[in-house]
């Protein structure tokens, strides 16, 4: 199986409806009606029109983050809004798991996005080598991969360390659901570069140095990526 397969399969993993039995009959939902929605996601997610798009969805973020705070982070969401034909169906379907109590809605997710994490560190070193075998040396994009494993990883144990209170149901726990959201709009936008790159679709470079340096952290290290890639695109 390809590097690209791999990755698009493991994204797809966090979006797709995968609630346990106990918790499909506590939401009063249908196995037929799960397996039903599943076509209808893999189908949105290979969307030509919105895979295409989210790269100048990207554009437009850096006048909305002003910091790396966790809350200013939801605005990504305003720009999904383009889509909204494509994306409601996803975000009804979220909300049925809003119904969940809170931990269990939380462990859910977590669930998900551990096992991206963990494809995506073990995907790193064959990602290198396929840029390598392919022109030697890109920069910005071993950058933005090791960036984007960051940015995941801090937004997932933000998650983690989130207390829930006992008996909430998810619906009822505004910042859990800002964190939810916020984590799942970002890796529909954000992986979106590095299966880009292994297709070898063409990338807006300048979008995505932007993206490292507006998500790399400290600033020191911001600003050594800054130089370095300022190196890399002007000499």
């Amino acid at each position: 199986m390809s590097l690209t397969v791999e990755l698009r399969n493991s994204i797809e993993q966090v979006y797709l409806f995968k609630p346990s039995g106990v918790q499909l009959r506590s939401l009063g939902i249908p196995q037929d009606y799960v397996k039903k929605v599943d076509e209808e996601i893999k189908k949105l997610l290979d969307d030509e029109e919105l895979k295409n798009g989210t790269l100048e969805v990207m554009s437009g973020l850096f006048s909305y983050l002003t910091t790396l705070d966790i809350d200013d982070l939801t605005k990504i969401e305003d720009f999904m809004k383009k889509y909204p034909a494509k994306l409601q169906q996803l975000d009804n379907l979220y909300k049925l798991l809003e119904n969940l109590p809170a931990e269990e809605y939380k462990e859910y997710w977590l669930g998900k996005y551990y096992g991206l994490l963990d494809k995506l560190v073990k995907a790193k070193e064959e990602f290198m080598r396929t840029i390598e075998e392919r022109e030697g040396v890109n920069t910005i994009m071993e950058f933005y991969y090791k960036v984007f494993l960051g940015l995941l990883t801090d937004l997932v144990e933000n998650i983690r360390r989130y207390e829930t209170v006992e008996r909430l149901k998810a619906r009822d726990d505004a910042k859990l659901r800002a964190l939810m959201s916020t984590t799942n709009t970002l890796i529909f936008v954000l992986s979106y570069p590095i299966i880009a790159y292994l297709e070898g679709d063409k990338l807006d470079y300048e979008i995505l140095t932007y993206l490292i340096t507006i998500f790399a952290k400290p600033s020191t290290i911001k600003d050594k990526y800054s130089e370095i890639i300022g190196e890399a695109l002007f000499g």
